[in-house]
């Protein structure tokens, strides 16, 4: 789950500000039992510099927490806190389920003293910073030869030269596949330099190809664009200029991989871009990309040393049962394919295994709609939303579960019930714009058009690049009968994203209301090569 910013400046306040009194150890201390997992995340992490050994007791406590980053750092601060209370707290932590609250226990361990290196790498998730060092790290595992990454790395190293925040880890929604069940191998990571323009592109893996289609000589931006197999799949402007930020001078692709969301899956830096008279030209001298494809963490054939210090701590074998984690992936894949049919048998196992397993039931409801199968879809988001209820209860200040719950009420049409949820998940987290554009998308279909038109645009500023947030508010101007501001939506849509055919159909019916048939119907026309294009890529790649 992402640190929340607040947690992040309480931190930040921990480590600047004068020294602490005894009550700011005390008033931390009370915040490890807050309900909010960003209050405790942020209280844990921020004891750590207080160096008071109050804090050790309630720390080891904390290492039970149910949110995995704040079991995370505690255990970061129970190493720096040099006490030896905390040895067998962190012996136990070695067990836990996940990855990075291991790799945190071992490296607090052997600041205490109490593991060697060998055991160490037996526990750890595996880190290494990028060849183009001013991105950070990440996290990966080696298997059969490959190398599988499985997750971005929050804390700066010195390759960053300052920066606080790796810049992959801030643009990706989600940061780890691993959380998720997942891993994906690193196809490239390199810092030579080359030479990019329209006509030379960057040849990248998985047939993915980055040009520089113009430069706008009196802003000096470059405006790319990302194909794969020859279809447009992204677009972005950058302004590479001498010590530009970071964000300024990388390109980086985000996309969905298995059940993790918006993970950038593609990034090349920049080092500068310059028009010539009859050429456009950059040089990029850092590419990282991983493969669109994942895999089932558990398939991984990690090698275990002997010298593990704990016996129950084993590497899963290939041939290993699925997990309902695992039979969602499949679910995903499928569903991505159209192959509606046996993304429903994958959806139906993920929920055999975790009847509550609130994600795939919603998902098995979306895709037995696609089938035509409506009661049985009906019973499929009750259950998705039976599911979300008892989330909640055990999580109440997770924002990701309320907007779940929205969109299950807004697939059975309960729209009122569905703008509470996910204005729950907007309280928790003001800047989720995913729940921001499907609370317009409700108030629309209620006809309530003028607050419809304030969530797009609050969606729109939380996140200009989203191509369906653009197109969702062509809907509602278009629904208000503004046709031609309703184009320019679509446009912007199908600008940041070519492949969005339904943005091509809504076009083109806006088109059709202001009498302009013959573009109306190269619209219509373009909606279907693209909708027929992107399906018959999907089954030739398997993807």
């Amino acid at each position: 789950m992402k640190m929340k910013l607040a947690a992040l400046i309480i931190i930040l306040l921990a480590v600047f500000a004068m020294p602490a009194v005894a009550d700011d150890v005390d008033k931390l201390i009370q915040d490890l039992n807050d309900p909010s997992p960003s209050v405790r995340g942020a209280a844990a992490g921020a004891l750590r510099e207080l160096n008071d050994t109050r804090a050790v007791e309630p720390l080891i406590l904390t290492l039970k927490d149910e949110d995995s980053e704040v079991r995370q750092y505690a255990a970061v601060s129970l190493g720096m806190l040099n006490d030896t209370r905390a040895v067998e707290p962190l012996k136990s932590a070695l067990n836990d389920k996940n990855g990075y609250v291991r790799k945190a226990a071992a490296d607090a361990l052997a600041k205490l003293g109490w593991m060697r290196a060998e055991e160490d790498s037996a526990v750890a998730v595996h880190q290494r910073d990028f060849v183009f060092e001013k991105w950070g790290a990440y996290n990966f595992e080696d298997s059969s030869g490959k190398r599988y990454f499985t997750g971005y790395v929050q804390e700066p190293t010195e390759g960053m030269e300052g920066s606080l925040t790796p810049l992959l880890w801030e643009k990706s929604k989600d940061k780890s596949l691993m959380d998720r069940g997942l891993a994906s191998e690193v196809l490239i990571d390199q810092s030579e330099e080359g030479t990019i323009s329209k006509s030379m592109p960057l040849n990248l893996s998985d047939g993915y190809q980055l040009r520089i289609m113009s430069i706008d000589t009196v802003s000096e931006k470059a405006y790319l664009e990302l194909t794969r197999y020859g279809e447009p799949v992204d677009s972005k402007a950058l302004n590479p200029k001498f010590d530009a930020p970071m964000e300024e001078t990388t390109y980086y692709y985000r996309a969905d991989l298995g059940s993790a969301k918006d993970i950038v899956q593609i990034a090349v830096h920049f080092k500068n871009v310059f028009a010539t008279s009859d050429n456009n030209l950059g040089t990029y001298d850092g590419v990282f990309q991983i493969s669109s494809s994942p895999i089932s963490y558990a398939l991984l054939n990690i090698d275990v040393p002997s010298s593990s210090v704990s016996s129950s701590i084993t590497s899963t074998e290939p041939g290993a049962v699925k997990s309902a984690e695992d039979w969602f992936n499949e679910g995903v894949a499928l569903d991505d394919q159209g192959n509606y049919a046996d993304a429903i048998k994958a959806y139906d196992e993920a929920v055999k295994l975790d009847p509550n397993y609130a994600e795939a039931w919603y998902n098995n409801g979306n895709a037995l709609y696609r089938q035509g199968k409506y009661d049985e879809s009906i019973k499929a988001f009750k259950e998705a939303i039976k599911a979300y209820d008892e989330a909640i209860k055990q999580d109440p200040n997770d924002a990701n579960l309320c907007y779940g719950k929205g969109n299950a009420l807004n697939a059975r049409g309960k729209y009122d019930d569905a703008i509470k949820a996910y204005d729950e998940a907007i309280r928790l987290d003001p800047n989720y714009a995913e729940a921001w554009n499907n609370k317009g998308e409700v108030l629309r279909n209620q006809g309530k058009y003028d607050d419809a038109i304030k969530c797009n645009d609050e969606a729109i500023r939380l996140d200009p690049n989203d191509a369906k947030a653009w197109n969702n508010k062509g809907l509602t101007l278009n629904a208000q009968g503004k046709y031609d501001d309703a184009i320019k939506c679509y446009d912007e849509a199908i600008r940041l994203d070519p492949n969005l055919f339904y943005a091509w159909t809504n076009k083109s019916n806006a088109l059709y209301a202001l009498g302009r048939t013959t573009e109306a119907s190269a619209a219509i026309a373009k909606a279907a090569d693209v909708r027929d294009a992107a399906f018959a890529k999907a089954k030739e790649l398997g993807v």
